[in-house]
């Protein structure tokens, strides 16, 4: 992450990620040209995160968006969290007011929130229809088909293409797996059966017409070591064999 503060555009500001405890937040004073340590602060997921903004009066004042965001006001030496008061955490944009560096709008997995008071209190955007979906399937439902999703850190989800009312309400569409949605697949020959995943592999069966859930994620044999998952783990249903 790199920041040149609006207040003195001399100095640069920059959060890296290292290997063994090495990286931290650095600061220059001479655009670049030379760097001093400020501290070891790096995000707790730097390839989700790592992404800081200055602030446009106050040289010294940086945000660090991550899961919860955090804030230095001495040039990075310390750091302290923004309230997240009332609010979804995972951070990952911010717009401060060059005119009232209280006023901040922030954007994260959870939408759009809007700060008068630097972050003590927030201000929910609820009327944004701003969901992201990772992946998106359909069933073979008739007379209209079921579409579901994935999506970021708001679940997995379904919900008709269709309706014989006038529109689609919030109300028909339900869960079928929680966290940060990816593949979704339907049953061909069965579209009650849903399987759903979260991050990290986290699969599960999904029966909408029980409500019932099963963990199916592969499990590692004896003797054999723990399996590793990418974050958006690939799933399909072999066009062979639905089961």
């Amino acid at each position: 992450g790199l920041a040149i503060s609006p207040a003195n555009p001399d100095v640069v500001y920059a959060i890296i990620e290292l290997p063994e405890g090495k990286g931290g937040f650095y600061r220059s004073s001479d655009m670049g040209a030379s760097w001093q340590k400020m501290s070891s602060h790096v995000s707790n997921s730097p390839q989700y995160y790592n992404e800081i903004f200055a602030d446009p009066k106050d040289v010294n004042k940086v945000y660090s968006v991550e899961t919860i965001t955090r804030i230095t006001t001495d040039g990075g030496k310390t750091w302290e969290a923004l309230s997240n008061k009332y609010r979804h955490v995972d951070d990952h944009a911010l717009w401060i007011d060059p005119d009232d560096t209280e006023h901040l709008i922030i954007g994260g997995d959870g939408g759009i929130y809007e700060t008068y008071d630097g972050g003590k209190e927030w201000l929910f955007k609820c009327n944004l229809p701003v969901t992201q979906f990772y992946r998106v399937a359909v069933d073979r439902s008739e007379p209209f088909y079921f579409v579901y999703g994935g999506t970021q850190d708001n679940n997995s989800m379904g919900g008709p293409s269709r309706t014989t009312a006038s529109g689609i309400p919030n109300w028909e569409w339900f869960i079928t797996k929680g966290g940060d949605g990816f593949f979704s697949q339907i049953d061909p020959e069965n579209p009650n059966i849903i399987y759903a995943e979260s991050q990290y592999g986290n699969i599960i069966r999904y029966d909408r017409q029980s409500g019932e859930r099963t963990f199916i994620t592969p499990q590692p044999r004896k003797n054999e070591k723990t399996y590793k998952w990418n974050w958006n783990t690939p799933l399909i249903i072999s066009p062979h064999d639905h089961q």
